[in-house]
């Protein structure tokens, strides 16, 4: 942001004093950050991690901006110590000032910090609108095409309106009239000056087409616009779900260990404890460490009560974790209900991660056409009377469902 701003004043105070070496120098300055950020990035992580890692779109726009940064600086510092006056030089000059007009790119840089993160989803908004904005524009010139084609027709001979002399000035008149202003060239109103000359006769589809146009077919555009706008954010919602989904399981699982393993009325047995602690020595992989120390103590049977869950809500880690996963945090006890399917007043920790796990971002259709048809199943059961045959679980569904039955 600071070197955007700075690109600004560059651009304002050098064309009282050109030949002044501070912005440049400021400029070597914010390349030099630049260059080692990106050599810090690879030597720590790797280039297998910045070419192809999971941010490796933004790392690419950050390594063409460097390139473009020092192609510009390699440029000027040619320019200055050459200090020919031919027409090489001179080409080379506009491609230092195009060069230096590629550094506002950097400002995209913001959208991946969080703090922008409204920002971002303004800027993907209009993105993914352009294309509704685009037809629209269609359909608005082909309006006003045809209308242009009437009023050229009929006002075109007359030298009292010169704004209707041809069919592209008519063209532009009218699209003046439905969103600027209706304005001669004069300046005086141009409805009426035609109101004056022919009477009240085209008054009616001069109503019509404007009422037509501007209440019509301008909220008709916006209300698609928006629409196409929502549900272009549903689906990139979805997808960093999706793409986020081993990171969360990272996060919450590391979460649930280390709440359980501090919480003594969890009754976690020592040798499992002991086990768990032993774990780090036998995977270098972070994600199958974690998964075997979860999955260890799942196979220890944990019971989680109401007042641990809750007493963990109020852990400010945990609750950030949850937080940058997406899930709802508002209503504590209405997260245990929803986790506690069965109403046992207990959970055990597999249920705990794949409630949590099913609890992030919006509800999707096939969450609520899953819910229809797991009900309408069970409605079948009930009336074959099969759902009470075995006491613990019951797969005549497609898949295991925990004895519920209160729920019928």
């Amino acid at each position: 942001v600071v070197n955007v701003i700075v690109v600004g004043l560059s651009v304002d105070m050098q064309k009282d004093d050109p030949s002044n070496p501070v912005w440049q120098v400021l400029e070597i300055v914010f390349l030099t950050f630049y260059f080692f950020e990106a050599v810090g990035k690879l030597a720590v992580f790797g280039c297998r991690w910045y070419f192809l890692g999971e941010d490796h779109w933004w790392n690419l726009f950050d390594f063409i901006c460097l390139l473009l940064s020092l192609a510009d600086l390699v440029i000027y510092i040619y320019v200055e110590i050459s200090q020919v006056e031919n027409p090489f030089n001179l080409q080379t000059l506009m491609l230092v000032k195009m060069l230096r007009l590629a550094r506002l790119a950097r400002l995209i840089r913001t959208l991946r910090f969080a703090i922008f993160y409204e920002l971002k989803l303004m800027v993907l908004g209009v993105i993914s609108g352009m294309r509704v904005l685009a037809w629209a524009l269609v359909l608005l010139a082909l309006l006003i095409y045809a209308a242009a084609i009437a009023t050229t027709s009929m006002f075109g001979g007359d030298e009292r309106v010169p704004e209707m002399r041809s069919l592209s000035r008519s063209w532009f008149t009218l699209f003046r009239c439905f969103t600027d202003g209706c304005a001669a060239y004069d300046g005086t109103p141009l409805s009426e000056r035609l109101y004056d000359i022919y009477g009240g006769w085209w008054v009616v589809p001069y109503v019509f087409l404007f009422v037509s146009i501007t209440l019509g077919l301008f909220n008709l555009i916006m209300a698609i616009f928006i629409d196409n706008v929502m549900a272009s954010q549903m689906q990139r919602k979805l997808q960093e779900i999706s793409n986020t989904a081993k990171s969360v399981e990272i996060d919450l699982k590391e979460s649930l260990l280390r709440l359980t393993l501090q919480s003594k009325s969890n009754g976690v047995p020592p040798d499992v404890e002991k086990e768990i602690m032993h774990m780090d020595d036998h995977y270098h992989n972070h994600l199958a460490r974690v998964r075997a120390k979860f999955d260890l103590l799942v196979s220890a049977e944990i019971v989680v009560t109401k007042a641990a869950f809750l007493s963990w809500l109020k852990d400010p880690g945990f609750v950030a974790v949850l937080k940058d996963a997406d899930i709802e945090t508002a209503n504590e006890s209405g997260i245990y209900e929803v986790l506690d399917a069965d109403m046992s007043n207990t959970l055990s920790i597999d249920e705990v991660y794949v409630g949590l796990m099913r609890l992030r971002g919006p509800i999707a259709k096939s969450e609520i056409v899953g819910l229809i048809l797991r009900s309408g199943c069970l409605g079948t059961l009930k009336k074959r009377n099969l759902l009470f045959l075995n006491p613990f679980t019951y797969t005549e569904c497609g898949k295991d469902i925990p004895y519920a039955g209160w729920a019928v």
